[in-house]
């Protein structure tokens, strides 16, 4: 008689609570890294809407202004072209 191959449910358990364990300490650490690279993104994304309005005032001898996009930076920004 032969022995059929596979997994025990007490195996499957065990490796289902490992698996639990491993994630629930994995996953904080996660969310950190895409909060901290979600700032970098926004802080290089600023920083060159700042690079691109000082280039367009040097260029048109003109003052171009960054201003929040609806009244809050979390909204966004804008280059404004002043006359």
């Amino acid at each position: 008689m032969q022995r059929e191959r596979g997994f025990t449910v007490l195996e499957l358990m065990v490796t289902l609570v490992v698996a639990a364990i491993v994630l629930s300490l994995a996953v904080p650490s996660f969310q950190r890294t895409v909060a901290n690279n979600a700032v970098r993104s926004t802080t290089s994304d600023l920083v060159s809407a700042l690079k691109a309005a000082r280039v367009e005032s040097m260029s048109s001898r003109a003052t171009v202004t960054v201003l929040p996009q609806g009244g809050d930076w979390g909204n966004g920004w804008t280059i404004v072209h002043q006359a």
